[in-house]
């Protein structure tokens, strides 16, 4: 979007006409605009030799010859958002977007949005006309640092470089993180402090001083611009500094002998100038240096004398002494230009003066006074935006444990900071705490970052719900209530938090990104990054650390089965169904080699322990041994009589060991392809293996739900591992050969002693098969990948403890809470139902007899009864408090897939798949009546409450409507894209609400079958709902982790409640949310919050009206009119006006635009001309209109293009050919009661 452009306008301004750069220019110009079609230039170079300067000329270059402005962006560590890494991948992203508009993608995820834009370029424009396309990026060493110190660069800079586009960036050559650019193919330095850059610099200060030295009066001879060019040591900066200290000299001083040599004694010649001056100024001049050194961020003149208590004098005169050592940030529409040190090596050398103790004071100072919480200032200014993003920080260098508990513990806190700053960001300050403060601090800031980490998906784009995830996962990581409350909740509990602790699963992060089923995964050497393929032809690597997707390998024409690092780490083999094998570099991501022999699709690879061969294993029956290096194909191995399904290599990469299909494993050597043995004793496919680090036995995963341990040696069965319920997919020993983690169909890992071939844990957590996993070099972590399309990180011995917790033992299908809301009953493919009591979460009674999954249950009106309905073909009758099984109705010709029981509780009705419904009395187990219609299985149903009708949901995507009584059809409700799952009825009996696969929620009108509302949110399948006593909310359960609560009346999203895993079943009363999912956990969830609100609740609609300050007129005009509405509380009105001075301004947007329900926008050619509206406005408008409904409006004020933008596609209340200014003024004020006419019925 054009409103992610930042205008560098001023920074490129900054740097004057550039002299003496001739032959460096042309340098770059035969490097971008000739030269290879694609490729990186790396200008480095130390503080003050002109590296900003060269790429801002090259710029300007580019517009003064008619041509377009190339991408480009400036890092600038404390500048606005500038040094973040996801700014930086925005800006470009949308830079090249305004280049090639017909070319974005609007829906593409922020992640991939550049790489995917630059492939669409590169294959449609670039290629085929053999054009460039030029990026610029400035300041790579003042990016954003990473949490846990890894590189930052890969987070922002294309990993490989399609046909093209080039990229030309600049960095300091101390720069720790260049190596990762270094390693890119194709890469161009010029190295400015090298030899061959030398006279070139000496000629730039050369010029420079030929340049300035008529300008002083007297002019400055030809003999001291030539002492003065040596002295300058070819720095620029130096020149630029030397000309601003001899202006402020008198002319008797411009003396040879007085000038200081190279940059560093130059600010040591100002230092010493301070250090003359009298005590008090010196003081203030010191105190204010070293506040912006310390500062994270630039700071304006009046929080700087806040801070430092300056009389009112003094800003003004430690600017006059310390100009020499600052840089200026104009001030932008809103904000106070600040300052900052001139050049990041300033700031070194002023904390050099300061020393350790000094700048410990100066952290506290900035602490005591910026970073407190809440910000003490009215609005969200300076000090609130400053305390969020740099507080814990400024404590904790202070060595203020208290304080930075007190904003790491603050909850409020960190939602603001994760919302505002970014998930990383808040990691970031929970390491720094877990690390920097004394022992006992350290404790519960590591415990609060493995929460924030293991929810950190959520939180990217949820961090409103940060309060409630940490509640939830600490209490499910056996912290008492009392405790959670005490150390994070002092004001009271949230609402839908948990009453009783689930399975977490013990998983430390999940890895979201794939659009497929992950096929398989492995670990780097080093234990930092992971490699993952995917059925969606791709593989990724991500940081296991972080769980940051680091980069995207696309190239394979089919799904991809597996993969294998090399022992250096630098490439990765992929295996994939398109009969081919593909080399990588990991690094870049760039593809070095495509093997190609295989007859049918390769399911795995292994590489031998010397990097230099890889062996393949393919549907084609055989195994292949290749050349890693040269592609070259060795061997073919032959003798299996079905699929080989994978391999691994023996640690002295003699031997190879392959699992088939054939139910067998064979042991071949590498170097000749000899069968040595057949290892044989499964009763179905093996599915892959895995050899012990002493290389003397070989572990192996089967579909017959087992894994044994063999001898690789004599080819005997030592063990057999059993206890999955499915399939084994895969498996992975660890490092010191003592354990072994398989992977299965039934969602789960399981660790495994490989000695004894006892179970030690069970991983829970995925919702769908588990088809691979990796141990990490230390043996710490696993990582699964999943047909879930997700991966997991796992601390293996995590897993022990988390199996201890009770629960079903496979997916709970559904629950019923009784009447009288003590107990909860659920049902589950383990083929039980289990009774539970809802204050303690006491497991009361299990009810067994079942032959199949059960898929649903329900209470009767008194409670004393639940019925059971089973894929085995029954329902059965139990009583509660016993667990007896009371009665089993019979006659479904198919699995009954649910069943409800009315009012009076003298009957219950079953849905079956055999496609009908059927009629039961419950006392006596008799059949009443079949209700025949639907085309395909019936998957639930619900009963009106006055037990006249019923309502059936199916799988032919209709819900029908039937006269219990009678069995006759009532009506037919279509409208869903796919099957129908479940349905609930209001308590009125005037609507039912349906969950479909097609993932949404419909409401309709039970009498006449009109579909009132659908609800749209969830990601994936809705398996169910339920409505509230009230009537007023449904609450969802989705298998996309979710449970979400709606309002039935306005369609609206009220909550969001996430899980661990699929949720399949939902029940409520009016205190409680009961649900199911697919780790067999039953969530028993409170409906309220505990905290006493200190103000009513907001029950005014907020309206947030946008316009240019030249239109304001015509906002006063909108405001008058919507006054009546203002006053009958129906709305409020919110424009920047409300902005009181000297609050931040983007801060009060941010919170006006999360409360606005309606955006009204005057448009005009100075609205769409404002910097302000497009960079900070429209973008969080249009961003909130896609991802949760924010209505906007857009009125016509005078003529303009607003149909070539994006607000083109938004309503307009009135005729967008008959803009306001043109309009009479009766018609003026009918147009403008059309648009509050408009705005109310959108508020509704």
């Amino acid at each position: 979007m054009a409103s992610d452009i930042i205008d560098f306008q001023l920074e490129r301004g900054r740097h004057e006409e550039l002299l003496g750069r001739e032959d460096v220019m042309a340098e770059l110009d035969e490097l971008l605009v000739g030269g290879p079609s694609r490729g990186w230039v790396l200008v480095k170079g130390g503080p003050g030799m002109g590296k900003s300067a060269l790429l801002a000329e090259w710029l300007k270059q580019r517009e003064g010859a008619g041509l377009p402005v190339p991408p480009h962006h400036f890092l600038r560590r404390g500048v606005e958002d500038w040094d973040r890494p996801e700014v930086v991948k925005r800006n470009l992203a949308a830079q090249v977007e305004r280049l090639y508009p017909e070319l974005a993608d609007s829906n593409a995820r922020p992640e991939t949005r550049l790489r995917e834009l630059l492939q669409r370029v590169s294959d449609k424009e670039l290629k085929p006309r053999n054009e460039r396309l030029v990026l610029v990026v400035d300041g790579l060493d003042e990016v954003e640092g990473e949490p846990g110190g890894s590189n930052p660069l890969p987070r922002f800079l294309p990993h490989a470089l399609p046909p093209g586009v080039k990229v030309l960036c600049a960095s300091r050559p101390t720069y720790p993180y260049l190596s990762w650019l270094e390693a890119q193919a194709g890469l161009h330095t010029i190295d400015l402090d090298g030899e061959r850059w030398a006279g070139s610099n000496r000629n730039v200060v050369r010029q420079y001083w030929e340049h300035v030295a008529p300008r002083f009066v007297p002019p400055l001879t030809p003999a001291f611009v030539r002492e003065v060019v040596q002295r300058a040591e070819a720095n620029v900066l130096y020149a630029v500094k030397l000309e601003e200290w001899l202006r402020g000299q008198p002319e008797k001083k411009r003396r040879v002998e007085l000038l200081p040599r190279g940059l560093e004694a130059l600010l040591e010649e100002n230092w010493a100038r301070i250090q003359e001056l009298p005590d008090e100024l010196g003081g203030v001049v010191r105190e204010g240096l070293g506040l912006v050194a310390v500062a994270r961020e630039a700071l304006p003149l009046p929080v700087l004398a806040a801070v430092a208590h300056w009389k009112d004098s003094d800003g003004e005169r430690f600017l006059r002494v310390a100009r020499s050592f600052l840089l200026e940030e104009p001030a932008h529409e809103g904000h106070e230009k600040a300052w900052r040190p001139f050049h990041e090596s300033f700031r070194g050398f002023i904390l050099s003066k300061l020393g350790s103790e000094r700048e410990r004071e100066t952290h506290q100072r900035l602490a005591e006074q910026l970073c407190r919480w809440p910000a003490e200032t009215p609005g969200r200014g300076v000090r609130w935006s400053y305390a969020l993003r740099h507080g814990v920080t400024h404590w904790l260098k202070a060595g203020r444990w208290e304080q930075a508990r007190g904003l790491y513990t603050n909850l409020g806190y960190l939602q603001e900071k994760c919302r505002v700053a970014g998930v990383l960001s808040l990691e970031d300050a929970l390491m720094s705490a877990a690390a920097e403060g004394p022992g006992k601090e350290r404790e519960l800031p590591k415990i609060l970052h493995r929460v924030v980490q293991a929810e950190s998906h959520h939180l990217r784009t949820e961090p409103e719900s940060l309060p409630l995830l940490v509640y939830n996962r600490l209490l499910c990581s056996r912290w008492a209530k009392k405790r959670i409350e005490e150390t994070l909740f002092p004001d009271g509990l949230p609402a839908f938090r948990l009453r009783h602790p689930v399975k977490t699963g013990g998983n430390e992060r999940t890895l979201e990104g794939h659009g497929d089923g992950v096929t398989g995964c492995a670990v780097t050497p080093d234990g930092r990054r992971v490699v993952s393929a995917s059925g969606d032809k791709t593989l990724k690597v991500w940081e296991v650390e972080t769980g940051r997707e680091v980069a995207t390998l696309e190239g394979h024409g089919d799904g991809v089965n597996g993969c294998a690092v090399t022992p250096d780490g630098r490439r990765v083999v992929s295996a994939s169904r398109d009969k081919t094998l593909k080399v990588w570099e990991v690094e870049t991501g760039r593809e070095v080699a495509t093997l190609e022999g295989h007859g049918d699709s390769v399911s795995g690879c292994a590489v031998t322990p010397d990097g230099r061969r890889v062996v393949s294993a393919s549907l084609d029956k055989t195994l292949k041994v290749w050349e890693v290096e040269t592609g070259r194909e060795v061997a073919t191995l032959e003798g299996h009589g079905d699929s080989v399904s994978g391999c691994a290599v023996t640690p002295d990469g003699r031997r190879v060991v392959s699992a088939s299909w054939d139910k067998t494993l064979k042991v071949w050597e590498v170097e000749t392809g000899r069968e040595v043995a057949t290892l044989e004793g499964h009763g179905f496919a093996v599915t892959g293996c895995a050899v012990t680090p002493d290389g003397r036995r070989v572990v192996s995963a089967s579909l017959d739900k087992t894994l044994k341990v063999w001898e690789v040696e004599t080819g005997r069965e030592v063990a057999t591992l059993e206890g999955h319920g499915a399939g084994v997919n895969g498996c992975a020993v660890t490092p010191d050969g003592r354990r072994v983690v398989s992977a299965s169909w039934d969602n789960t890992l399981k660790v495994w002693e490989v000695e004894t071939g006892r179970e030690v844990a069970t991983l829970e957590g995925h919702g769908a098969w588990v088809n691979g996993c990796a141990v990490t070099p230390d043996g710490r972590r696993v990582v699964s990948a999943s047909d879930d399309k997700t991966l997991k990180v796992w601390e293996v011995e995590t897993g022990r403890e988390v199996a201890t917790l009770e629960g079903h033992g496979a997916d709970v299908t559904g629950c019923a809470v009784t009447p009288d809301g003590r107990r909860v009953v659920s049902a589950s493919d383990d083929r039980t139902l289990k009774v539970w009591e809802v204050e303690t979460g006491r497991e009361v009674a299990t009810l067994e007899g079942h032959g199949d999954n059960v898929s649903g249950c329900a209470v009767t009106p008194d409670g004393r009864r639940v019925v059971s309905a089973s894929w085995d073909k029954t329902l059965k009758v139990w009583e509660v408090e016993t667990g007896r099984e009371v009665a089993t109705l019979e006659g479904h010709g198919a699995g009954v897939n649910g069943c409800a029981v009315t009012p009076d509780g003298r009957r219950v009705v079953s849905a079956s798949s055999d496609r009908t419904l059927k009629v039961w009395e419950v006392e006596t187990g008799r059949e009443v009546a079949t209700l025949e219609g639907h085309g395909a299985p019936v998957t639930g149903c619900a009963v009106t409450p006055d037990g006249r009708r019923v309502v059936s949901a199916s799988r032919d995507k209709t819900l029908k409507v039937w006269e219990v009584e009678t069995g006759r059809e009532v009506a037919t409700l279509e409208g869903h894209g796919d099957n129908v799952s479940g349905c609930a009825v209001t308590p009125d009996g005037r609507r039912v609400v349906s969950a479909s696969w097609d993932k949404t929620l419909k409401v309709w009108e039970v009498e006449t079958g009109r579909e009132v509302a659908t609800l749209e949110g969830h990601g994936d399948f809705v398996k169910g709902c339920a409505v509230t006593p009230d009537g007023r909310r449904v609450v969802s359960a989705s298998r996309d982790d979710t449970l979400k609560v709606w309002e039935v009346e306005t369609g609206r999203c009220l909550h969001t409640i996430h899980g661990v895993g699929a949720f399949h079943s939902v029940a409520c009363t009016s205190q409680v949310i009961c649900a199911g999912d697919v780790l067999g956990n039953v969530w028993i969830l409170e409906m309220e919050s505990s905290i006493s609100p200190e103000a009513p609740p907001r029950t005014r609609e907020s309206v947030f009206i946008s316009y240019s300050k030249k239109d304001e007129k015509w906002l006063k005009q909108l405001e008058t009119q919507l006054t009546p509405l203002v006053r009958n509380g129906v709305l409020e009105v919110w424009s920047d006006t409300h902005i009181q001075a000297g609050a931040d301004r983007r801060a009060e947007l941010e919170n006006a635009l999360a409360h606005a329900r309606v955006a009204v926008l005057l448009v005009s050619a100075d609205f769409l001309a404002s910097d302000l509206i497009a960079q900070h406005e429209l973008p969080p408008l249009l961003s909130a209109a896609a991802s949760r409904g924010l209505k906007i409006l857009w009125v016509p004020i005078r003529a303009s293009l607003v149909e070539r933008t994006e607000l083109w596609r938004y309503q307009s209340p009135i005729d967008p050919s008959k803009p306001l200014a043109g309009l009479s003024r009766a018609q003026v004020e009918a147009a403008w009661v059309t648009v509050c006419t408009q705005i109310e019925k959108a508020l509704k």
